[in-house]
């Protein structure tokens, strides 16, 4: 695994979004290697630090989502109607600090409430373009969500950065 060594002050003068990807890309590399294996992500899972844990949740959506509309509403779908991911999601908005993006996620949650859920069972992109096709109102609503995730990325980048900053040890990739 390539670990990053660091002084505090190339630390701070690291782009947000580059010291995120820098500590995110190790965690993806091992989860698609998990996958290729045996698939037990949830052993995976648990063998990554506590900030680990809090970034590979909220990161994996928020890479997704970002993506456009298409994108954004599958990835709602399969990410918030999966109980584990979604309560993952919330936990690592926590620990960031970031209340706007773990509101967003809730009213995200509230919009596609009504939606059957297919628990663990992945819904595909051409089913999601389907429910989104078929009901303007929803389709508007999802609109407007996707309006204001766009809107509280630069914040929550922000966030995660700082909070990687100052928790170094909780990221392999990472030493000072």
């Amino acid at each position: 695994m390539f670990i990053l060594l660091l002084n505090t002050d190339d630390l701070a003068a690291m782009d947000n979004e580059a010291l995120i990807k820098l500590c995110f890309q190790p965690l993806i590399t091992r989860y698609k290697e998990q996958s290729a294996q045996d698939g037990n992500i949830a052993l995976l899972f648990e063998s990554f630090e506590h900030g680990e844990k809090a970034l590979f949740a909220v990161w994996t959506f928020l890479t997704h989502a970002i993506r456009g509309t298409d994108e954004f509403h599958w990835r709602c779908l399969l990410f918030l109607h999966i109980p584990a991911r979604f309560t993952g999601m919330q936990a690592g908005l926590r620990m960031f600090g970031d209340a706007a993006m773990s509101a967003l996620l809730d009213d995200i949650h509230a919009a596609t409430a009504h939606l059957p859920h297919r628990g663990e069972h992945a819904i595909t992109m051409n089913e999601a373009q389907s429910i989104y096709n078929s009901n303007c109102m929803y389709a508007a609503s999802i609109l407007a969500l996707e309006a204001r995730l766009v809107q509280a990325m630069p914040e929550t980048i922000r966030l995660i950065a700082a909070y990687i900053r100052g928790q170094v040890s909780e990221f392999s990739a990472l030493r000072l």
